[in-house]
């Protein structure tokens, strides 16, 4: 399978006003059909030409073993591992899971490209805290085709080999979290443990009663330590799933984002549904395709809910709307969230009709020139207040002051507080 390099740095039409003006690299013709389709013209890209990646070779359940075909240099003014020969072999390590194919043919100085061969753990951990901070010490001039500042040479402009140190830090981000959610459930107890002393009455009862324990070693409150706990059982009851994470896969969001579309499930249901997803995130891994997006994933395990556990979900809609309800949050400085949860149906409608009017009110502003300078939000939420309240919208009312006097605004949030 050929693969192409990483974007980098600047855009594609940067590279495409430049590439005239150096010598050898690519026509503006060659760089747009190069990034229409990946595998064309791999052979003539300066940055490519010397080493491309090939079949995937047989390997382990959750990694990939590629090979790479040899040649005189990896690329134009980048030397690779000693011999400047292999980046991966059948016979080598497998690439672990954090690292996609495609970055294998990235113009990557010596100390980078051996993360590529490392899993998360405490030896990618310690690889990577030697790498210096700071720009790359790695000469890109050759692959920026005249356009300044060079990739890794600036913040903000970053090149191959920076943008895979940040991907193995976050690998191990993950990595981290998991194995911590893996202690603390081994120290709590897979199920939530209840205690109620003997002769106590009910309302005695202590549940969980380790987060008192754990709570100032974790420098958090009970609560949360409660849902970190919570966390920790949930990842732990889907070994697949915790094994994605642990090498790098997805990402603590993606097994968040998972989980959180199959919360509404029976533990049956949740079993298939995650095995599925698993299933699907392994395949498109094996395909040489880039991973999903916490976002993305959350994505695929709803449609995998509705395929495979379509009667539950029904059951977990109706429960949801049983649970509807409006709440009012202190957010400091006068100012208060206020939150509905209803029907996504008519969160959207109601959300639509306030944009309406809020872009209504804009188009009025401009043309009576009030110098109305209020954001399409802040209009939102004033149209919002003033129709609950039943005061009637005015477009020139725009103080942070509340009409009620401080006697009556106090009663009133004395009442929600209540």
């Amino acid at each position: 399978m050929s693969v192409s390099p990483p974007y980098l740095s600047p855009g594609v039409d940067a590279w495409a006003d430049g590439a005239a003006d150096v010598d050898g690299a690519p026509s503006a013709e060659q760089l747009a059909a190069w990034f229409a389709h990946p595998s064309a013209g791999l052979d003539d890209m300066p940055w490519t030409k010397d080493a491309r990646c090939v079949d995937v070779a047989p390997g382990a359940e959750d990694a990939r073993c590629v090979e790479v075909v040899p040649q005189d240099a990896y690329s134009r003014g980048v030397d690779c591992e000693a011999g400047g020969a292999t980046v991966a072999d059948p016979n080598a390590d497998a690439v672990p899971g954090w690292v996609e194919l495609e970055w294998l043919a990235a113009p990557i100085r010596p100390e980078v490209r051996a993360l590529m061969r490392l899993a998360p753990g405490p030896a990618l951990l310690t690889a990577l805290a030697s790498l210096p901070a700071g720009p790359c010490p790695a000469d890109h001039s050759d692959l920026a085709f005249g356009v300044r500042p060079l990739p890794g040479s600036t913040p903000g402009f970053a090149c191959a080999c920076q943008l895979v140190v940040a991907a193995g830090w976050d690998s191990m981000a993950t990595w981290t979290g998991t194995s911590a959610a893996v202690h603390l459930v081994d120290i709590a107890g897979r199920d939530l443990v209840t205690v109620l002393p003997e002769g106590a009455p009910v309302a005695a009862r202590s549940v969980d009663p380790i987060r008192t324990d754990l709570a100032p070693m974790l420098h958090l409150s009970t609560d949360s330590t409660g849902t970190r706990l919570a966390q920790g059982r949930a990842i732990t009851e889907h070994p697949a799933l915790a094994q994605l994470c642990v090498a790098g896969v997805i990402s603590a969001a993606a097994s968040r984002a998972i989980l959180a579309e199959t919360s509404h499930l029976s533990v049956e249901a949740t079993a298939t549904v995650v095995t599925a997803v698993v299933a699907k995130v392994k395949a498109r891994r094996d395909s040489g395709a880039a991973g999903w997006t916490a976002t993305e994933l959350g994505q695929v395990t709803k449609r995998a809910v509705r395929a495979l556990a379509a009667d539950e979900l029904e059951q977990a809609r109706a429960d949801a709307y049983a649970d509807r309800r409006a709440t009012v949050t202190p957010a400091g400085h006068g100012m208060a969230w206020l939150s509905f949860l209803i029907r996504d149906v008519d969160a959207l409608r109601i959300y639509n009709r306030l944009t309406a009017q809020a872009q209504a009110a804009k188009a009025d502003a401009k043309e009576r020139d009030s110098g109305d300078g209020r954001t399409a939000d802040q209009l939102r939420a004033d149209i919002a207040a003033a129709t609950l309240l039943g005061q009637g919208f005015s477009p020139a009312d725009n103080s942070a002051s509340a009409d009620k006097s401080d006697d009556e605004a106090g009663a009133d949030v004395a009442a929600c507080e209540d």
